[in-house]
């Protein structure tokens, strides 16, 4: 009797919770949690864009709610962790969205933001396979080239609020597989250009955030040394005369460990230490040639600057007018870390 009434009630609770042929934890009865969403320019308005489908409206707001009541189920982006950008919704601006996202507060805060640099976000977004595990690997470890900064819409609202530009991860599409492309510059929430790998490095590096990054170094025509960097710090050493900021000195120390290589001897290991400074200080140098060139300080150098700065000469400083042009010199001090053992062949050798 007990038996029969176990079976009877487990055969209850299959019912009520119901099946589905999707993965478990992505519908509930009728409703479809979205986890990752496409944002693109449309005619007159925006489209948005989720696996199941996309809507289009005159506001970022109603193009939502369309999709959400659209189908024979109901979808909700209140599990929304990933947001990607087209190209064309970012030049026009990504403000309307960072504002809907804090507004409306159906797309959590902590969602992440890419930008697919030359393509439409609903080609990366739309079809029978959800894009969101793989945009996860993407931001965290794969293959090490994840983005370094922190690309979620609190830090991106934040620093465009206090610094007005703000590096967002870019994307392509290559052959139907979403790739790693450096980063996407927006200024004043348009999009004014895109870093290649080595300009974002170098941005990574004046953020502070270079840990992981591979340094390769030549010994010869086959032979190389390979670096990890384990830590990045930069100090900035404004010059300011008259009151006048007349340029700015970066200086960014940098702990290397090798990662690849035979024993070296104490003077290639001398070598390879001011190449692999040679190497980081050419990285920062693109990528700040970029950011003056689109007037757009994506590396925090105007905190640097006023830290280093009295108040009285900061106040005669205007960092929006000044910043383009304003003389930038960066130094690379590495240190390598030894291993003992490939210390102690190389000074046998």
């Amino acid at each position: 009797m007990k038996l029969r009434v176990i079976i009877i009630m487990l055969c209850a609770v299959l019912v009520l919770s119901g099946c589905s042929p999707r993965p478990a934890g992505w519908q509930t009865g009728n409703v479809d949690l979205v986890r990752a969403l496409g944002v693109d320019r449309a005619e007159g308005g925006v489209r948005v864009s989720a696996t199941v489908g996309a809507a289009q409206a005159a506001s970022l707001a109603a193009a939502v709610q369309e999709l959400c009541s659209m189908g024979d189920s109901v979808l909700h982006v209140g599990h929304v962790n990933q947001l990607v950008l087209g190209e064309d919704f970012a030049r026009d601006g990504a403000e309307s969205l960072l504002d809907f996202v804090a507004r409306d507060r159906q797309i959590g805060p902590g969602s992440r933001l890419w930008v697919l640099r030359g393509d439409a976000a609903e080609r990366a977004v739309r079809g029978e396979t959800d894009v969101s595990p793989r945009l996860t690997r993407l931001g965290e470890t794969f293959a090490g080239t994840a983005p370094k900064l922190d690309c979620t819409a609190t830090r991106l609202m934040s620093v465009m609020a206090r610094e007005g530009s703000v590096a967002v991860p870019a994307l392509t599409l290559e052959m139907g597989e979403l790739a790693p492309a450096g980063y996407a510059v927006l200024r004043r929430g348009r999009l004014v250009g895109f870093l290649d790998r080595e300009q974002s490095l170098g941005l990574e590096l004046l953020c502070g955030q270079g840990a992981g990054q591979l340094v390769e170094v030549p010994l010869s025509a086959t032979e190389w040394t390979v670096l990890t960097v384990r830590r990045a710090k930069v100090e900035g050493v404004p010059e300011v005369a008259d009151g006048v900021l007349r340029s700015l000195r970066l200086r960014c120390e940098v702990r290397l460990e090798p990662a690849q290589g035979g024993a070296l001897s104490a003077a290639q290991m001398e070598l390879v230490a001011r190449q692999a400074e040679s190497v980081l200080c050419g990285r920062m140098v693109a990528a700040l040639a970029c950011a003056q060139l689109w007037d757009a300080d994506v590396s925090g150098l105007e905190r640097l600057a006023r830290a280093s700065c009295s108040d009285r000469e900061w106040d005669d400083t205007n960092w929006e007018t000044s910043f383009r042009t304003l003389p930038l010199q960066v130094i690379a001090a590495a240190r390598v870390r030894w291993p003992a053992d490939m210390e102690e062949r190389g000074n046998e050798a």
